[in-house]
C-alpha cells in the first residue's frame, strides 16, 4: 500500500479495507439505519475503534449483523473482506465477502519514522 493510501485511509471516519485485507478493531456500539442498496431493508452502522481513531462501518451482511448481534460492547473483533468465489470456487471480479470474528487487542504498532518535511519547510 503506499504512502498516499496510508494518508486518504487514516483520514477517513470509515473503515476502509481492500480485497485481502483484515483490521482488528474494537467494536464500540451500532445503529439500525436504512440499506443503501434497498431502502425497504436494513443495514447496521457499527462504531468501531482502530488504532485508537473512531471510524464507522455500514454492513447488511447477515452473516456479519449475527456475528455482532452476540458481541458485548468493548470487545476486539477482526474484521477481513476477501474475495467472492462462485459455487465453482472461481474468483468473481468487482465483488467481495466479509467476515467478522473475536479476536485480541492488537499489539501497540511500531514507532513510525518521523515525517519528512514539505519542501517550503
Amino acid at each position: 500500500m503506499g504512502k498516499l493510501t496510508d494518508v486518504a485511509k487514516s483520514n477517513s471516519n470509515w473503515l476502509k479495507l481492500d480485497i485481502g485485507e483484515s483490521t482488528v478493531v474494537k467494536f464500540l456500539d451500532y445503529d439500525i439505519v436504512p440499506n443503501s442498496m434497498d431502502p425497504t431493508k436494513k443495514s447496521a452502522q457499527f462504531k468501531l475503534e482502530e488504532n485508537g481513531v473512531p471510524k464507522y462501518w455500514t454492513s447488511g451482511n447477515s452473516r456479519v449483523l449475527k456475528f455482532f448481534d452476540g458481541i458485548k460492547k468493548n470487545t476486539w473483533v477482526k474484521i477481513s473482506r476477501d474475495v467472492w468465489l462462485d459455487k465453482e470456487g472461481k474468483v468473481v471480479d468487482g465483488k467481495s465477502s466479509w467476515t467478522a470474528e473475536e479476536s485480541e487487542k492488537p499489539e501497540a504498532p511500531a514507532e513510525k519514522p518521523q515525517e519528512e518535511k514539505a519542501w517550503d519547510e
